[in-house]
This record gives C-alpha cells, structure tokens and sequence, in this order.
C-alpha cells in the first residue's frame, strides 16, 4: 500500500484508541506512526505539542478525542472497538492481576462468562497431584454471567490484561480486578483501559460516550465538563488528574451506584 494513502488513513483518525488499535494491525502503519512528518500532524490535529515518537504522543494525548467547535453537550467521544462475546474463541481464559498477585480467573466459554477465585474444593493448595504437578489453583467458582459484551482491560505499554468490564445491561455494568462490583453508568461506556503504573498497579478506567470518566480504583465518576476536558490532556492519567486538582473538582467526583459481588482477598 502507497505510504501516501497509509498517511491519510492515519490522519483520519480521530480518537486514540483507533490509532493505538491501528499501530497493532502491521509493521507498516507502526512505521508510519512514528514517522516525524505524520506525528507533527497528528500533534496539531490534536491539540498538543509535537511528540518525539508515538509513545510519547500517546502519553501527552490520554484517551482523548479531537477537539470539535460544537458545545459540549452534543460532543461524544468516537466509538472504540470492543470485544462482543460471540467474537470471541468458543474458550478463553483470562487472570486479572496487578503486583504479581492473581485474584480471578475469568473462563469464556460461548456467551457464558464464569468467575473464580483461589481455592480448590478437590485439593488442599499444597498437594500435588499424581503427577507431581500443583493442582489448578482457582477452582472457587465465584458467579457466572451471560453479558451483552465485555471489555478486556489492557495496559497500552505492555498488552497485558489486568482487568475486566462486562455489560450485563442497559447501562449496568460489572467490574472484575481486585474485587467485583457492579454499578451503573450514566451513560454507554465506549472505553476502558487499564494502565499500569511503575510498580505494576492497576489504574482502571472507563469513559462513557459523553466523556464521563469512571475510576474503578477509587468508584468515583468525574462529571465532565468542557474546562475538565481540556485540561485532562496535559496529564498521563485522569486519576493522576483527580491528585493534583482534587479540591477544584470536588464537586465534578460524584461516587458511582455500586453493588460489591466479591472480595478476592
């Protein structure tokens, strides 16, 4: 494909989800991601300074979508992909983590989703099995759900999964990390992200299609209005956001409608 078409495809996207999705997809739209040219572009496209690569730009730019001249209430952030359950393997598995320590293990099974924590109802932890082999450790079924669709929560930096968000209905939506709790949005989540800090903490967080931002670590949903949304670019992190200007946005933290399903520990 000519570098010139790659360019504009690049440069017609309009939320950093899709790029990030697009950088995934070859060798060469990686390539061009990170050609200076395209990254002066994208820079102004988005709003901010020029980026030495695109790491870099992602780390200056969030979540965020394109500034538009429309007034805020009738701005919704661009669709992001996620993984409808029937575009799924007929099984997978999957282990939410952070600081080296599991607390789920998540099996996918068709449109069934069943979850279980540490315990083993057939052995005690430390017996081994025949084989000399440790017998499977998260044995504990904890629930099953049937959901509409599921979220997994990747860190950007190192594809890893850490978290999960299932949408069971309507707007009601369940968390899976180091707890499970369900809550109920204000609105369609269209993101989730679960980003790891330096010492492998999960930093969940999910945004809706009118850009409230949903904190799973601290069950608080930020509010958004247009002062917020421009200045969450200049910060890696909303929660990073919520430390600095915590008391100016006191009233914009609403705490989150939640029902706790499970502790892990």
């Amino acid at each position: 494909m000519n570098i010139d078409i790659i360019q504009c495809i690049v440069l017609t996207i309009n939320h950093i989800t899709d790029l990030k999705s697009l950088r995934r997809t070859s060798k060469i739209f990686n390539y061009c991601l990170n050609d200076p040219y395209v990254l002066k572009l994208l820079s102004q496209k988005f709003n901010t300074d020029n980026a030495l690569s695109f790491n870099d730009f992602i780390k200056r730019i969030g979540y965020c979508c394109v500034p538009t001249n429309k007034s805020y209430k009738e701005m919704r952030v661009t669709q992001c992909p996620y993984n409808r359950i029937n575009e799924l393997t007929a099984y997978s598995c999957y282990y939410t983590s952070e600081l080296g320590e599991t607390f789920y293990k998540i099996i996918v099974h068709d449109d069934l989703i069943s979850i279980y924590k540490y315990g083993n109802d057939f052995f005690t932890i430390d017996e081994d099995d025949e084989d000399g082999e440790q017998p499977e450790l998260y044995q504990t079924l904890v629930t099953t759900y049937k959901p509409q669709h599921l979220f997994l929560g990747y860190d950007d930096e190192t594809d890893i999964i850490t978290t999960m968000l299932l949408h069971e209905n309507e707007l009601n939506y369940i968390f899976i990390g180091s707890m499970i709790y369900k809550f109920t949005a204000k609105a369609k989540i269209i993101h989730f992200i679960s980003p790891l800090d330096g010492e492998d903490i999960a930093y969940s967080y999910a945004v809706d299609e009118y850009n409230n931002i949903y904190l799973m670590n601290n069950r608080k949903m930020i509010e958004m209005n247009s002062d917020i949304y421009q200045n969450l670019k200049f910060f890696q992190s909303p929660y990073y956001y919520c430390y600095v200007n915590g008391e100016t946005i006191e009233n914009r933290l609403i705490n989150m409608d939640i029902t706790f399903i499970d502790r892990a520990n």
